[in-house]
């Protein structure tokens, strides 16, 4: 495994920004998967396996969790070399999963003047250093509303300026202030030291501008990120603050200096929209993040949503509020606009001197209600597009199901093999534990476990989906899970009388098989291996939420259930190893003490986490209250878990 150069720097107080200076794509990790990355990075020799478990042969489940999410993550972005299997087959689904790239309108020419010109303009800017061309702009922009003739809106609404002037000028002067805005903000990252990515051109509605997104934004931190920010939302007032002593010495018109200051002002308005990915959230988020907020007063169903919505911050409430100050000032301006140009708007369409009058005051009129509207849209595109990508992974889902039709013996079979419970037994035992279960039929809504309740039955959805989801403390529900075909739940209410975890809610109709403890134990004691079906279920259960195994497909599951070992553990009692380091053990239950005869150097291992493999292993490993342990042979872990390891780390997120 090889990891390529990157490019990092604090994206927040949480998060570290990791950036392929080849591609400029950029991937976000936690302060522990940036450690787990080092010490892989560092220690380029040493096998995967190895790598999982730095610490005497110790591997804590976060730190599992840590290396694989850095590699996935890393992978994705291109930073790191692992072999890889395309198309992809998805485990759970079945489903092939293709990767089409998605080619952008180019326009070769004009890129390349876009490039030239607006490279130049940024590295000239950038001389001035990224605080330099943040107090650069913010002069400018001060500029522009100390000496700009506010007191003149009327007399420019009334110099003669043609509605065609008016679509043309801010469609052109609009196009010129967002490329401004690109040019600065290329600047303040050049002059912070890091590469930009190519300038363009872009479209922005019906507006041409000069735009680039160089990812190593990414890497500026929090201060550096939120002044960029601001440079953006001040930057269009600035480039109309550059033609302002031109004005005041005659050489621009009064109507094409408010033409540019009407274009600055909205090209403001559209990138500051806190309900946009611009300056304003960025912004907001910064803050947010910053200072801790917290919406614990709002936390009803439009915070909920919107916290799902791409582009919109963490705290919903905060996001919304903002919001509404946003759309009052947005409609505020375009008042004030109106109230400018309604006497003339009016009287022409009323009293149009030609057709084509009549048609510019029409078309004035008509932008001004879509302005009006806009953020409304806004929102509802936003939601909208929410709510597809959470539905976008059932794209392939069948149509809701009728809780009448009938599901035939072939397909019960084909769905209790997805199962590792079921694909583990022989087939005369899978065929006497269903010959137990009940077809049970359930509509949109109904509830097939419910949170709290002590349960004595086992589940195989067969058709349909449902909703795994739990309430906390505090009343919230979490979702944690959407269940498929194949899918079960509550295998151990079959050995323990346990309350249920969470709850499971059908969406759209489904059917299930369901296996009742007394049916379960009837048929167990006719087997001569109970207890090794016991063990299957616990098992299965825990294999289900470990993150080394919790992606495998049921039959490779199974096949793990088959090899591995349980061993009980008195309390006291010391683990025996061989020097070779040829066991991989995963703890199920209880805490063991590791000693390596340096107090400073002990340690515990807990549930999920896993020890072995390295020869030499020296230290003393002693359960303190008894503990279960799962071991299984290192050649047998190799082929089983290894390769998939190295080939998909994603899976096993």
């Amino acid at each position: 495994m090889q990891f390529k150069k990157i490019e990092a720097g604090a994206y927040d107080n949480e998060r570290i920004a990791v950036r392929n200076p080849q591609t400029g794509h950029v991937a976000l990790l936690s302060e522990g998967e940036f450690r787990a990355y080092r010490y892989m990075e560092e220690n380029p020799s040493e096998s995967f396996l190895g790598l999982l478990m730095p610490s005497v042969g110790i591997a804590k489940r976060e730190h599992i969790k840590n290396c694989l999410s850095a590699i996935a993550k890393l992978k994705k972005v291109g930073l790191v070399d692992v072999p890889s299997l395309d198309p992809r087959i998805k485990s759970n689904t079945g489903t092939m999963e293709l990767e089409i790239s998605r080619e952008k309108i180019r326009f070769d020419a004009l890129d390349s003047m876009a490039a030239t010109l607006g490279g130049v303009l940024a590295r000239m800017l950038a001389g001035l250093g990224h605080a330099g061309v943040f107090v650069f702009t913010a002069l400018l922009a001060a500029l522009c509303l100390v000496f700009f003739p506010f007191h003149t809106a009327e007399q420019a609404a009334l110099s003669g300026v043609s509605y065609s002037s008016i679509f043309v000028g801010t469609l052109v002067f609009m196009g010129l202030a967002l490329s401004w805005r690109s040019v600065t903000r290329a600047a303040f990252i050049k002059g912070s030291g890091h590469d930009i990515d190519a300038i363009r051109f872009s479209l922005l509605g019906p507006v041409v501008h000069f735009h680039t997104e160089s990812s190593a934004a990414w890497l500026l931190g929090v201060r550096g990120r939120f002044l960029l920010a601001l440079t953006g939302a001040l930057a269009p007032l600035a480039f109309c603050g550059l033609f302002v002593p031109l004005h005041l010495i005659g050489k621009i018109s009064l109507g094409t200096i408010w033409l540019m200051f009407g274009s600055s002002v909205a090209s403001i308005l559209a990138v500051s929209c806190p309900l946009l990915k611009g300056d304003g959230a960025e912004i907001l988020d910064i803050l947010l993040n910053r200072f801790h907020t917290k919406a614990s007063s709002v936390r009803d169903a439009k915070d909920i949503l919107l916290q799902k919505v791409p582009g919109i911050p963490k705290s919903g409430g905060v996001a919304l509020l903002t919001s509404i100050v946003w759309y009052l000032i947005y409609l505020d301006l375009g008042r004030s606009y109106w109230e400018v140009w309604s006497t003339k708007v009016l009287f022409d369409l009323v009293k149009p001197e030609d057709t084509t009058v009549w048609v510019g005051a029409m078309g004035v009129a008509a932008v001004f209600a879509l302005l009006a509207l806009f953020p409304i849209a806004a929102v509802v595109a936003l939601l909208v597009k929410g709510v597809l990508e959470q539905r976008k992974k059932r794209k392939f889902a069948p149509l809701p199901l009728s809780a009448t039709d009938d599901i035939d013996f072939e397909d019960q079979m084909t769905a209790l093999e997805k199962v590792p419970l079921f694909a583990a037994l022989r087939d005369d035992e899978r065929l006497a534990l269903f010959n137990e279960m009940q077809l049970v039929k359930l509509k949109d809504g109904e509830h097939l476990v419910r949170q709290g309740e002590v349960g004595d039955e086992f589940f195989v959805l067969i058709r349909g989906h449902a909703k795994a989801s739990f309430r906390d403390t505090k009343g919230t529900e979490h979702v944690v899970n959407e269940l498929g075909e194949g899918d079960a739940f509550g295998e151990i209410s079959l050995l323990d009388d346990v309350p249920r975890t969470a709850s499971i809610v059908c969406q759209g109709g489904c059917h299930a098989l369901r296996l009742k403890k007394a049916g379960f134990e009837k048929v167990v004691l006719t087997m001569g291996s109970s207890e090794r079906v016991k063990q299957m279920i616990r098992l299965s259960s825990f294999f289900r939420r470990h993150p080394l195994f919790s992606r495998l497909t049921p039959k490779e599951q199974a096949e793990l259930i088959s090899e591995f070992h349980f061993d009980l553990l008195a309390p006291g009692e010391e683990v025996i190893h061989d020097e070779t380091g040829e066991n991989f053990y995963v703890v199920y239950s209880g805490v063991l003490h590791v000693d390596t005869g340096d107090d400073a150097t002990d340690t515990t291992i807990e549930p999920d986490d896993c020890f072995g493999y390295a020869a030499g292993m020296s230290a003393r490993i002693v359960a303190r209250d008894g503990a279960g342990l799962l071991k299984i042979r290192k050649g047998q872990f190799d082929t089983l878990i290894w390769q998939k390891l190295v080939e998909r780390p994603e899976l096993f997120l």
